[in-house]
């Protein structure tokens, strides 16, 4: 009966192996990993088309993402509507792909989750658009992305990723248009870090939340100026406190003057009253 298992785990390996091997000759340049049985037996069982994301496969690949060195990975150049229609045949390879970014989070469900693959760490969610095909897709990746903190990028910046492919997840839509389904496809990539072309303004690699204390800070800023050069401008001398801030009340000087001649017709006024009442 063992002998039989045995067989049986042979055969398995073997056709793990032709799957692999098949995918390889399929995605072209893209250098194949050298992945251990167990490994490869647990990425030959992803399922493309669920909404599973939390599983054994893609802690496999995060553990392969963070180790492996930087000449290793030869990468081959993609879009994002190659990997919808061609999901296996680029599973667990090398790939790159130009990107929009327009959202960056922590992912919590892989701090809580430890397989001999992968140890409790951040994980980082990365929301973009893959170009030129406009697809949106997430990006996983094994730590803090290096130019872009967590938050909303409206303006979509773009940046490039080099990963390796987990799968197409069928996931809900942010924002669904009455009369579409609710959920889509989304390939599902695991990398190290996102790469920034050198000629992109820093400001489109901030969040809006960013932009908007910063806009608050100037604001108030400009307030306490004003208000301070107000306090310490010199008064005109036709103020009524005076000159340089001297009330004209200390020089014997009246804040409220009326007219001499208003002053001469009411005492008139009065004088004509107490004759009118003498009478």
């Amino acid at each position: 009966m063992g002998s039989l298992r045995v067989y049986r785990r042979v055969r398995l390996s073997s056709a793990v192996a032709v799957v692999f091997a098949c995918a390889a000759a399929a995605a072209g340049a893209s250098a194949a990993l050298d992945f251990s049985d167990d490994e490869r037996t647990i990425l030959a069982d992803v399922i493309d088309g669920d909404g599973q994301l939390d599983a054994a496969a893609l802690y496999v690949l995060l553990g392969r993402a963070a180790r492996m060195p930087d000449e290793v990975w030869s990468p081959q150049s993609v879009s994002a509507a190659n990997l919808l229609a061609e999901a296996d045949a680029y599973r667990a390879r090398p790939v790159r792909l130009d990107v929009r970014v327009y959202r960056v989070s922590r992912w919590a469900a892989a701090e809580q989750t430890a397989t001999r693959w992968w140890s409790p760490a951040d994980v980082w969610r990365v929301d973009c658009l893959g170009e030129p095909s406009e697809v949106p897709l997430r990006v996983y990746l094994t730590g803090p992305p290096a130019r872009f903190a967590a938050g909303e990028y409206p303006n979509g910046p773009r940046a490039a990723v080099t990963g390796l492919f987990y799968k197409l997840a069928r996931l809900s839509k942010d924002a669904p248009a009455p009369g579409e389904s609710p959920t889509r496809l989304y390939p599902i990539l695991v990398a190290r870090n996102l790469v920034t072309p050198g000629g992109s303004a820093v400001w489109d690699r901030w969040p809006t939340s960013v932009w908007v204390v910063a806009a608050g800070v100037a604001v108030g800023a400009a307030a306490f100026i004003y208000l301070k050069r107000r306090a310490v401008r010199p008064r005109p001398a036709n103020s009524p406190h005076g000159v340089n801030g001297h009330d004209k009340a200390a020089t014997g000087e009246s804040s409220d003057a009326v007219d001499d001649e208003l002053i001469a017709q009411l005492q008139q006024y009065r004088n004509a009253r107490s004759e009118e009442t003498d009478a």
